[in-house]
């Protein structure tokens, strides 16, 4: 796994137990944190504040920062799943993550950095969650998330609060992928089922679904605006598709 990081010449990526931020121009500039005991499973970077957020196997969270001088700092660690950290995600304001994943019963968790305490109550989940994504809309954060059960859930937050809403069985297998457009009015959700499903924001209304996209399953998403995304898939594919104001892809 791998994302840029504020400066576009490096790209910061877990191996193992590691984290790799790797200089693109000069790869003998490139820094390992080799702090972590677990292997990597997310990872996540609040650039305002200059942070990462890194999930592992065992449902650990640490929080670690690159100083000027090229050394690493673990400011925190929370014990926030007991099973796989599949995504980290960061309240706009830095002052909160998400862990999403699996568990024996939390399957995500939401928390204040300063004090490491909970944020809520997030319930819901059939099946250990695999993807999820913040909206920022009207002062009104939800988090959607998806994975093992077939449908999408809306907890509005913070702090969270009980079951959520769902939007019923939507994709007939997995939703490996879910990811909202960057003016936070739509979400997409793709399956192993090879559909793309593309979700309004404020309702969670399906505005159209799209069978057969690919001939294998689909895995990630990305959008490249407001107006049109890629996905990649098993069929070793990668296809872009133009959404409409509707919510119409092609």
């Amino acid at each position: 796994m791998f994302y840029s990081d504020k400066k576009p010449n490096v790209l910061v990526y877990a191996t193992k137990d590691n984290l790799v931020f790797r200089d693109v121009e000069n790869p003998f500039n490139s820094k390992i944190y080799a702090g972590h005991r677990s292997k990597i499973t997310a990872i996540a970077e609040q650039k305002t504040l200059g942070k990462i957020a890194i999930g592992d196997e065992t449902g650990k969270v640490s929080i670690i920062t690159l100083r000027g001088d090229g050394t690493f700092f673990m400011e925190k660690e929370f014990e926030m799943l007991s099973g796989n950290v599949n995504q980290i995600l960061w309240s706009n304001d830095g002052n909160r993550i998400v862990a999403i994943g699996a568990g024996s019963e939390t399957k995500a968790v939401a928390i204040l950095i300063d004090t490491g305490s909970k944020s809520g109550t997030i319930l819901g989940f059939t099946g250990t969650q695999l993807c999820s994504d913040l909206a920022f809309l009207e002062k009104k954060t939800t988090l959607f998330t998806g994975g093992e059960g077939s449908e999408v859930l809306g907890h509005e937050g913070f702090p969270f609060k009980g079951q959520g809403k769902s939007s019923g069985a939507i994709h007939s297998n997995f939703i490996n992928q879910l990811k909202l457009s960057p003016d936070n009015t739509k979400f997409v959700t793709v399956s192993s089922d090879k559909s793309i499903i593309v979700h309004d924001v404020a309702t969670q209304a399906i505005l159209s679904k799209t069978a057969g996209a690919h001939e294998m399953g689909i895995y990630d998403i990305k959008w490249l605006d407001n107006g049109s995304f890629a996905t990649c898939s098993a069929d070793n594919t990668i296809k872009i598709w133009s959404v409409a104001a509707d919510g119409n892809i092609e």
